[in-house]
């Protein structure tokens, strides 16, 4: 009984002594892990902070990132004339625009660098003097315009920050898609980051013909035979951006026109002439006298263009457009 006593004291300080080697084992490998952790750790990068960085005055390209922008807008202004429609422009017409330029980080000696892009280009009618002409001037604080400048080349420069009117002549007929780039310069250097802006309208050409035929009457020498016709045609641009009157599936275009207080509505093919009144009449005059014509006009004028089907149209609209008249073949002059 001793010796089985004695074995089980002599088990247990073996048993005791195995754990407690064990222990010191994994303690040790614990504290070397720790460390191994620790050291590792100077290697792993830290979490990007969201604090701003001063940007490096050395690197140009930061500093170019880093440069604030211009707010500016440009929109519609008035119509072409009184009484005519902003959306029935034809050719020798005006369009005006608002541009206006909210800076205030400017300094007062800040000017603006006004460019146009592909300017001379027959894309989209860029061309000075053949296409358009255009014009600036500054608006007052009391919204009055004194005093027109002619653009004459770009980049043009404006003088300060403020609002300006913008004024198109349109020379040529055909869609104008001008997009332009604003920037502010100090001291000559640009300063700021480019704004965009862009304008985009049609222009029309819009041709009217009021024929006249007379021709004395046989069995009456005061007697003449009158022979009325008004013809129209319609288009828009020759170039290949000109796409208004683009034919596609399920295209139309229509016009309504008033004149003398009767309205006339057809479709009609761009560029092609269409007579919408023919009409002969008799007329009598006194002696040594013959038929006299007054011009014409047409007191309304819309035309609708629908693309397809399933878009909605477009209308433009015009007022008041005089009749070219024609005289037994000769075209007469405007007085």
């Amino acid at each position: 009984m001793w010796h089985s006593r004695h074995f089980d004291i002599e088990s247990m300080k073996k048993f005791f002594s195995s754990i407690f080697s064990v222990s010191l084992l994994l303690g040790f490998m614990a504290i070397l892990s720790i460390s191994c952790s620790r050291d590792a750790g100077d290697d792993i990068p830290e979490k990007p902070s969201n604090e701003e960085t001063t940007p490096d005055t050395s690197n140009p390209e930061e500093v170019q990132q880093n440069e604030d922008s211009i707010i500016a807008t440009i929109s519609q202004a008035t119509g072409a004339r009184i009484g005519q429609d902003v959306n029935g422009l034809k050719v020798g017409d005006s369009i005006y625009y608002n541009l206006t330029i909210d800076d205030p980080k400017a300094s007062k000696s800040s000017t603006y660098t006004l460019d146009l892009d592909g300017v001379g280009s027959t894309y989209n009618h860029r061309r000075f003097n053949k296409d358009f002409t255009l014009h600036i001037s500054k608006i007052a604080d009391d919204g009055t315009i004194t005093d027109w400048h002619q653009i004459t080349k770009f980049p043009y420069t404006l003088p300060s920050k403020g609002r300006y009117r913008l004024m198109y002549v349109a020379n040529s007929d055909g869609t104008f898609i001008h997009e332009f780039k604003l920037r502010r310069q100090s001291k000559k250097e640009p300063n700021s980051k480019v704004t965009n802006l862009s304008v985009v309208f049609n222009v029309l050409a819009i041709n009217l013909l009021y024929a006249v035929e007379s021709t004395e009457a046989m069995y009456n020498a005061n007697s003449y035979l009158v022979r009325y016709s008004l013809s129209i045609s319609i288009k828009c641009g020759d170039f290949a951006t000109d796409k208004l009157f683009e034919t596609t599936p399920g295209c139309s275009y229509s016009y309504k026109i008033v004149c003398d207080g009767v309205e006339y509505n057809d479709t009609f093919e761009p560029g092609v002439w269409q007579t919408f009144y023919n009409q002969s009449k008799s007329h009598y005059y006194g002696k040594n006298s013959g038929p006299e014509f007054q011009d014409k006009y047409i007191s309304e004028l819309v035309i609708t263009v629908k693309p397809s089907s399933d878009t909605p149209p477009t209308l433009f609209q015009y007022k008041n457009l005089r009749m070219v008249r024609e005289v037994n073949g000769r075209r007469k002059s405007r007085s």
